[in-house]
Order: structure tokens, then C-alpha cells, then sequence
């Protein structure tokens, strides 16, 4: 119950820093350009680095606690690897998050625009968790008990049992952040479709004269409109461009007699709407 409680309390952290992120970002209108795109990702690179660092280092210095016997040889490796731990691989971590999740809602990319931005989300925040839970139990909790005892390590169950589980742990968090590397060199899957929003449009048809929308009888020559499109008036044999603005043609025909002044047309929201 303790380890899923710190679980939910570090990812409701990790979540809480994504939306102040999220926020700043929307206040500010304007894209990274591309000097600044460089710069931070330079830095979010940096923060790569130094986390591959951190993961190399431990699990260097804890597999060379198998061809040790002095126990403070093996003591100073599991130091270092705390030292690691604090200085490299936490830093490294949140570092590459932060940044990573800057750079996508300051640049075209989106943090929901795309299936590999999302994955990188999910990946490094599974990395963190992983880490700050279970990671931190064979780095640093079971540190003070193991070397305080008497016993030397390598007769010590316990820290045999402990060394082999930060063997497991190294190797699931080298593998997280390798295809995280993999998924941001390869940009898999494709762009995520947004929801097409249906826009309701009235239709006006022609009949006897008078336009009608949905049966029910307009001002007579008013202009006709079908699925937005604007159709020229009915103005007999005159071409249709130098009258636009008249109420009928100065040509008085049979079939236009009836015109009165066409009445103006409004849009507003998708709707369009006889004045």
C-alpha cells in the first residue's frame, strides 16, 4: 500500500509540472524560433547525456562489486552510486522531461499532435516512476542496513539479494530509456487526425420565384444559397457582374418583373442567415 501511495503521489507531481508547463506555454503565442529551438535542444540533449551517464556509471560500479572482496571497495562502489544517483541520474531525468515537453509545445509538434511525442511522455515519466520507487529502495534504503552489519557483504544474503535486484532494475531502466532514443530518432506512427466538427449550414432552394428553407416560403429574389455557395441573381440576358449590387436588371423581363431589393446575407458561425 506504501509503494502505490508514492506511486500516485509522484505521478500526481509529474502531471502537476506538465500542466504549469502546458499553461506557460499557451501565454505565450509565439514559437521558439530557431535559434531558440536549437538552444533547448541543446540542453534537452545535455540532460540526455548526463542521464545515460548516471545508468552507465551504476551499473559499472555494480558490476564491479563481483570481482571485489574488500568490503570497502564495495562499499565505496555503492557510495559512488548513490553519488551517481543524486547528481546524474535524478537531475538527468526531470531535466529531459521538462525540456522535452518545452520543446514540444513550443514548436510545431504538440505535445498531443503526435503518437511518438505522447509515447515519449509516458515513457519518461514510467522511467521516473520506476526509478523514484523502486530504484531508490536498492540504492539508498537498504545502504545503511546492509553495511552496517558486521557481516562482510558478500556473506550478507541481504545484500546479495540487493545487488542482484539493482542489476534488474539498471538493465529495465537502460532498456526505457534506450527506446525512448529509439521512438525520438525514428518519429513512428503517424500524426494524430483531429475530430472533424460537422458545421450546420442552412440551404435555400428555388421555387416559384421565392427562396425557401426547409419549406418554408422567403422574400421573393433573394439570393440563392446551397451548402454556403453564393449564386449569382437572375438577371436575364444582362451578364450578372454589372448588377450584383442592383435590386433587378434596367432590362425589364417577364421573369424578374417581381424583384424588390435583395436582402443582405450574414454569416456567423457557420450559419448563414437572410438579413
Amino acid at each position: 500500500m506504501g509503494v502505490l501511495l508514492d506511486i500516485l503521489t509522484t505521478l500526481l507531481m509529474l502531471v502537476v509540472l506538465t500542466l504549469i508547463l502546458v499553461m506557460i506555454g499557451k501565454f505565450m503565442s509565439k514559437k521558439l524560433s530557431n535559434k531558440q529551438k536549437n538552444g533547448w535542444l541543446i540542453i534537452h540533449i545535455i540532460a540526455v547525456i548526463v542521464y545515460f551517464s548516471g545508468l552507465f556509471g551504476t551499473l559499472l560500479l555494480a558490476v564491479s562489486t563481483t570481482f571485489f572482496t574488500d568490503g570497502k571497495l564495495i562499499y565505496a562502489a555503492h557510495l559512488f552510486i548513490q553519488y551517481f544517483d543524486w547528481f546524474l541520474i535524478i537531475p538527468g531525468a526531470f531535466g529531459s522531461l521538462m525540456t522535452g515537453i518545452w520543446l514540444a509545445i513550443r514548436t510545431h509538434w504538440g505535445l498531443t499532435k503526435h503518437y511518438w511525442v505522447i509515447a515519449k511522455w509516458f515513457g519518461n515519466v514510467s522511467a521516473i516512476l520506476f526509478g523514484a520507487n523502486f530504484m531508490r529502495v536498492w540504492i539508498h534504503d537498504s545502504f545503511p542496513e546492509i553495511f552496517s552489519d558486521t557481516l562482510h557483504p558478500l556473506q550478507n544474503p541481504a545484500y546479495l539479494r540487493n545487488r542482484q535486484m539493482l542489476f534488474i532494475g539498471t538493465a529495465i531502466s537502460f532498456a526505457i530509456l534506450l527506446s525512448l532514443l529509439v521512438v525520438s530518432y525514428l518519429k513512428p506512427w503517424r500524426k494524430i487526425k483531429p475530430r472533424n466538427i460537422p458545421v450546420k449550414v442552412k440551404a435555400y432552394t428555388w421555387s416559384s420565384g421565392t427562396c425557401q428553407e426547409n419549406n418554408t416560403p422567403a422574400n421573393p429574389c433573394t439570393k440563392v444559397l446551397r451548402a454556403g455557395n453564393f449564386l449569382a441573381p437572375r438577371a436575364g440576358f444582362e451578364p450578372a457582374t454589372l448588377r450584383l449590387t442592383a435590386g433587378c436588371s434596367t432590362v425589364e423581363l417577364s421573369r424578374n418583373g417581381f424583384c424588390k431589393p435583395y436582402k443582405a446575407v450574414s454569416l456567423h458561425h457557420g450559419h448563414q442567415e437572410v438579413l
